[in-house]
């Protein structure tokens, strides 16, 4: 890279700026990995100054990959071919920012992701994505950094020593194409807060040039970007094997310490769970939210298994044995004590654990388990209750849509109900009204097996629970009220299929705003794709969060109460029939997991201290959290009208007033804790 371009690069990051885009130079280079080849590239001719991104062509299935990761994308993903319009001289379509990709693959692959996880994802990144909770003052442009933690792979047996960690990396290397693909040597340095431009220049020259064999020093910095500590007449200097690339099977951290006053103020440590962990989760929504208040480190920790943080050696049944809560407690104790050490904070500052849903139980059993480590928690919808036959779910839906709060009525109700008499006697009918059926309903497998049609139904009642679990979030396809428009548009004169109609409008709407072309698929399409034990770049891990309900939760939602308006196909026998299939799990022994993770951690009575759970009413899965306190120092909260997690959203105007008066007693709550945790100090001393 040239002295010019580096030179701005340093001067953007002093001012807090996003990097410019790279120029690359030098013989043509093909970069492969075990997937096979991923791009190819030739140097920009002379007196060609624009950056190689203006003239990349992304390699479709290797985007989609990134889409679903969770992680930014690499910045240089480009062939030879020439991009359309370059001929021309016009401006190419294509964008030249890997924050910022919006490219449809002309073969994407099928995504067969249950669809409430496709929406929770989807929600995730449109909220990340519009920027919403940036506000941060004049150094909000300021990424923060990426981490990675050595944790042991079985935490539970000292003689095993397999750890997560395999190399160090740049903590912004998810930005960087040559960040992803390279194999780490044995002996690599961990350095989590290596600088991203020593890191680059590195890059630059062993693989953008012919490699060499020495070794480059560099001068580390400290996480604030302060010179390290000087011994004698020189400064402490350690070498950079130039190979410290990313490689996704350590267990990430995120870190913003824009607002940490100084080493005694407060640790906010954002819980990952069963999904990537992106960078929104240490700047923006709570935790983030309050760390200026309080002068607070804000740290998020990813749950080992998903995202980035995947162990090497794939994800069968032997090796995911080492996944479950108690294993990412064991994470987060560890952690907590290794990233103490490592940004020096104070023994006497107070960590804080925030999560939201099954995080958000993690943040409630770190204190249960932990409590000389964790001083507080913040658990928001948490399902702390194992359950197997989760039927109140549905009752919770049921609920919302009469709820006149969130736009819901008793008609309301009726039309969802009558929409699914609809479908199913369309389904029982079999032949064209089927076929028919099929099309509007975005079934992309034939629906002659009854297993298929239950693959269906399950996902028209995760579109009618999605709009209540999701309810009036910023990027949810559907809200309570629009979705019961759509039930009663036309009013009274409506026709008898006009309830079904709405339902399909709004399977329309949902499929659209997810970018899919199906809203189901074939029962076997997804036992096979559950199968698949290879370790993939995938921020929704299905096969993983299927093996902890399978081991641990069940969390099966099922619709066979009588006030149920969904349809009533048996639901239970065939999801259980999933940990047989994908796991050779029997009925019995997930029903025995599920009797065993509440009487290990308490169920809806855990009896932690210093923990307040956080719950919406409109959301289905409080009905497995704690909605009530148990005493002075075990305090609840339950927002009227609020849905899932949103007290931890960023805030908008069109927030409702409960749910502002509920992150004020959010805030509140921390001052009585950190009261607390002074008294402490002052008893104790430093």
């Amino acid at each position: 890279m040239a002295d010019g371009a580096m030179n701005q690069l340093r001067g953007r990051r002093k001012r807090g700026q996003p990097a410019p885009d790279r120029w690359l130079r030098g013989d043509a280079q093909r970069f492969r990995h075990s997937a096979g080849v991923l791009a190819t590239w030739t140097p920009p001719v002379a007196g060609d100054e624009r950056p190689l991104a203006s003239r990349l062509r992304l390699l479709p299935d290797t985007v989609q990959s990134w889409r679903d990761s969770g992680v930014p994308a690499p910045l240089y993903w480009f062939s030879q071919t020439p991009v359309p319009g370059e001929a021309s001289g016009k401006k190419p379509e294509l964008p030249v920012k890997g924050h910022n990709l919006k490219v449809q693959p002309q073969n994407t692959i099928k995504v067969l992701t249950p669809l409430l996880r496709r929406l929770a994802e989807h929600i995730e990144r449109f909220q990340e994505g519009s920027g919403l909770g940036l506000g941060f003052g004049p150094n909000a442009l300021v990424p923060p950094k990426q981490g990675w933690l050595e944790q042991p792979l079985d935490p539970f047996n000292t003689s095993d020593q397999r750890s997560f960690l395999q190399c160090a990396l740049d903590p912004r290397a998810a930005l960087s194409f040559f960040s992803l693909h390279f194999p780490c040597p044995s002996g690599a340095i961990f350095d989590p807060l290596l600088p991203v431009l020593q890191i680059e220049q590195q890059i630059h020259q062993q693989h953008l040039h012919k490699p060499s064999s020495h070794t480059t020093k560099y001068i580390r910095k400290t996480h604030k970007g302060k010179r390290p500590q000087q011994t004698g007449n020189k400064e402490q200097v350690r070498t950079l094997n130039p190979h410290l690339l990313l490689h996704p099977t350590s267990q990430r951290y995120w870190v913003n310490d824009q607002h940490w006053a100084s080493r005694h103020g407060p640790v906010f440590l954002h819980l990952g769970g069963e999904g990537s962990l992106r960078p929104g989760s240490v700047t923006r929504g709570h935790p983030a939210a309050l760390a200026p208040a309080w002068g607070a480190l804000v740290i998020g920790l990813e749950h080992r298994f998903y995202g980035l943080s995947i162990p090497a050696g794939g994800l069968d049944v032997a090796q995911l044995r080492f996944l479950s809560s108690r294993h990412a407690l064991a994470d987060v104790a560890s952690a907590r004590l290794a990233l103490g050490r490592l940004f020096n904070v104070s023994s006497s500052s107070p960590w804080i654990c925030f999560g939201g849903s099954y995080a958000g139980s993690l943040a409630a059993w770190a204190r249960l388990k932990f409590p000389h480590l964790i001083f507080a928690s913040v658990a928001s919808s948490a399902p702390v209750r194992a359950v197997l036959d989760f039927s109140e779910y549905n009752e919770v839906v049921s609920r919302s849509l009469t709820s006149e709060a969130v736009g819901g009525s008793p008609e309301c109700r009726a039309a969802a109900a009558a929409a699914f008499a609809d479908v199913e006697r369309r389904l029982l009918a079999g032949g064209a009204a089927r076929a028919a059926l099929r099309a509007e309903l975005g079934a992309c497998a034939p629906l002659g097996r009854a297993e298929d049609r239950a693959e269906l139904l399950g996902a028209l009642q995760a579109l009618v629970g999605g709009a209540a679990q999701y309810d009036a979030q910023a990027g949810a396809p559907l809200s309570v009220r629009r979705l019961c428009g759509l039930f009663l548009q036309g009013g009274g004169n409506r026709s008898h299929s006009a309830p079904y109609r709405g339902l399909r409008r709004a399977v329309q709407v949902v499929i659209h705003s997810l970018g899919q072309r199906c809203l189901s698929f074939s029962r076997a399409e997804t036992v096979a794709q559950l199968k698949v034990t290879e370790s993939q770049v995938s921020g929704v891990g299905d096969r993983q969060w299927l093996y902890q309900t399978c081991t641990e939760f069940g969390f099966y939602v099922t619709c066979e109460d009588p006030s149920c308006p969904f349809s009533r196909v048996p639901a239970l026998p065939s999801q259980l029939e999933l940990c047989q299939q994908v796991f050779g799990l029997s009925t019995s022994s997930v029903a025995q997991a599920v009797t065993q993770t509440n009487s290990y951690y308490g169920g809806q009575t855990p009896g932690a201290t210093q923990v307040l759970f956080v719950n919406g009413d409109t959301d289905p899965w409080h009905a497995l959290s704690v909605t009530q306190a148990s005493g002075p120092s075990a305090s609840a909260l339950l927002i009227p009208g609020a849905s899932h997690c949103m007290d931890m959203a960023p805030e908008r105007p069109s927030d409702s007033p409960s749910l502002r008066r509920g992150r004020q007693s959010i805030s509140q709550q921390l001052q009585t804790w950190f009261g607390l945790a002074q008294r402490s100090q002052a008893r104790g001393g430093d």
